[in-house]
C-alpha cells in the first residue's frame, strides 16, 4: 500500500501513468462485462417475442461475448 501512496505523491513518475492505465483497463473490462450481460438478456427477450431460425445462433454469439469479457477481465487483472 505504501507503493501506491508513493506513486500518487510523485506525479512526474512514469509509473503513475501506468497505474492510471491499469485502473482504466480493469474498469473498462468490468463495464464491458456489464454491457455483454445486458445484451445477452436482450437477445433472450427478443428470441421469446420474435422467433427466427437463427435465434440459437444469436444466443450463442451473445453468450460467447460474455466469455470474451471474462477473459478480458482476467487479462486486465493479472497480465497488465
Amino acid at each position: 500500500m505504501e507503493n501506491v501512496f508513493s506513486l500518487l505523491s510523485n506525479p512526474t513518475n512514469g509509473e503513475f501513468l501506468s497505474l492510471f492505465l491499469k485502473a482504466f483497463a480493469v474498469l473498462f473490462a468490468f463495464l464491458y462485462l456489464l454491457l455483454t450481460v445486458v445484451m445477452t438478456r436482450q437477445t433472450q427477450i427478443m428470441n421469446q417475442t420474435f422467433t427466427t431460425t437463427k435465434s440459437s445462433l444469436l444466443l450463442i454469439i451473445s453468450s460467447f461475448q460474455i466469455v470474451l469479457a471474462g477473459i478480458l477481465i482476467i487479462i486486465s487483472l493479472f497480465l497488465i
